[in-house]
């Protein structure tokens, strides 16, 4: 039996990622032995290279590296550095919803997007004298876009785990609904957009995985893994029926369309009784040119009314609630004055909750938004790093040129984002804000955010003990979890 290993690389959290799960299952479905390593951020280059003396045999075809965003850190090229030259016939593929990382030098192929179809090509190609993928070089890689290949739609989104997986009763899982968005707002750019129909899993599928996951493991909390949740109510309704009939109590967080929630006379109750009590809302922004610019034109005191009978309800009726606001700043016309009302505002009215924001970016490779392709008509200009280095402290541009490039010996490689300025304001003027904000958030001791309440885990704490956590509160929950993470290894390693 043809054998793998898919290593989960992500830094951003100490989280399972679904990704390495979704295609080690399908790999599985396909007749592999496909096993998954976790937390390979925090395995030292000892322990790497016990791990792979233990696992890799005459059957290992490939090693794969998984990240949600690019994951490649100087920590995992050592390893692939030291993969290549021991095992240099052992074919490495990483898989990511960003293209390739710069310092990527012994990894053969990258593939970019939802990528089972894209892997079964390449798998083919590579040991059953299958055709040849498409592919360009990029940096030191062979590049799959696998949006040659859709993934999308797909019967169902099954992941289920082994005993070696050793899932803990206290961890979240990512669960998968369904993929892509039925909108097209202006700044997204997500591979799948304008969806028509619902595509969702079955009921029957996700049933199987929350059951499963329960009875083997005792898991009862869930991330959906959807961009857009609530975009249709009978989806919302299809599987709340499956939550009531079940024998324990889940929780779920998930992405929600608040002009929807709002809207819509029932939904309220249809999420609740689904259990969905961590709320995400793409608010966007409380400026009502900005949300009709970026094609989310609800009445802005409609917005916020609604999404305070939203958390009362929740307040009142379920003490597990998370609400979570995300502003983007420098969105189209959004100006500074607009972004400190609407930071009043949420310390006012949102403090038992929480809120996010982040710089506007507009991608100018990959897959590109809306706004990418006419950001000239959106009063958006380049703006050169000479200009803002005049403009602005060298600390802050440095971070901004870092964050919205390739860099590679202080030098751009590739542009990935537009270095852009408007009427209101520039980029690096838009992460110093975003900076004062986190500020005010840690000083006001907002809550902490939807997703990062499943980020931290650990078997002694509680959901409840987790969505009491503000903003400050995160140390003793982090050591907790890597706690988990050091017997993790002992448990792969035994």
């Amino acid at each position: 039996m043809n054998h793998c290993l898919i290593m989960n690389i992500e830094e951003r959290s100490h989280t399972r990622s679904l990704g390495p799960y979704r295609i080690a299952h399908w790999l599985r479905e396909n007749g592999w032995d496909a096993e998954v390593i976790d937390y390979c951020a925090h395995w030292s280059h000892d322990e790497l290279m016990e791990l792979c003396l233990s696992r890799i045999n005459d059957n290992t075809r490939f090693i794969g590296f998984s990240s949600l965003f690019t994951g490649w850190t100087n920590h995992m090229e050592i390893f692939s550095l030291f993969l290549k030259n021991y095992y240099p016939n052992i074919i490495q593929i990483s898989g990511s919803s960003s293209l390739p990382n710069a310092d990527m030098s012994a990894v053969d192929y990258h593939i970019y997007g939802f990528g089972e179809k894209a892997l079964d090509v390449l798998l083919k190609y590579l040991f059953s004298n299958g055709e040849a993928p498409r592919a360009t070089e990029y940096f030191n890689t062979q590049l799959i876009d696998a949006s040659h290949y859709p993934a999308y739609p797909l019967n169902e989104y099954t992941v289920l785990y082994e005993e070696r997986d050793y899932l803990q009763p206290w961890e979240f899982l990512s669960i998968e609904t369904g993929r892509g968005c039925k909108f097209k707002c202006s700044f997204c750019n997500f591979s799948v957009l304008g969806v028509k129909g619902d595509y969702s899993t079955s009921q029957d599928s996700f049933e199987k995985q929350l059951n499963e996951n329960y009875d083997r493991w005792g898991i009862k909390n869930y991330v959906i893994a959807e961009e857009t949740f609530n975009d249709r109510t009978e989806k919302v309704e299809k599987f709340s029926q499956v939550v009531q009939r079940l024998n324990f109590e889940p929780w779920f967080a998930a992405y929600i369309r608040a002009d929807l929630l709002i809207s819509r006379k029932h939904e309220v109750e249809h999420l609740a009784n689904m259990n969905v009590f961590g709320q995400f809302y793409g608010v966007e922004s409380f400026n009502q040119k900005t949300s009709k610019a970026i094609k989310k034109g609800m009445d802005r005191g409609k917005m916020k009314e609604g999404l305070l009978k939203v958390k009362e309800y929740f307040e009142k009726n379920n003490n597990k609630y998370r609400g979570n606001i995300s502003l983007i700043v420098g969105a189209p016309y959004e100006t500074k004055e607009s972004l400190y009302s609407s930071l009043d505002w949420l310390v006012d009215n949102w403090k038992t909750q929480s809120f996010t924001a982040y710089p506007l970016g507009i991608p100018i490779y990959g897959r590109q938004s809306i706004l990418s392709g006419s950001y000239s008509n959106n009063e958006y200009e380049e703006i050169s790093a000479e200009e803002l280095y005049q403009r602005h402290d060298k600390r802050y541009v440095d971070k901004v040129l870092k964050k919205n490039n390739i860099m590679k010996d202080n030098k751009i490689l590739e542009k990935k984002w537009l270095m852009w300025k408007n009427k209101q304001m520039d980029v690096v003027e838009a992460f110093k804000i975003h900076d004062h904000m986190y500020d005010v958030m840690r000083k006001e001791k907002f809550k902490k955010s939807t997703f990062a309440v499943a980020e931290f885990s650990g078997k002694e704490s509680t959901i409840d003990d987790k969505l009491k956590l503000d903003v400050n509160a995160v140390k003793t929950f982090r050591d907790e979890e890597l706690q988990w993470v050091e017997e993790y290894k002992k448990k792969k390693l035994s």
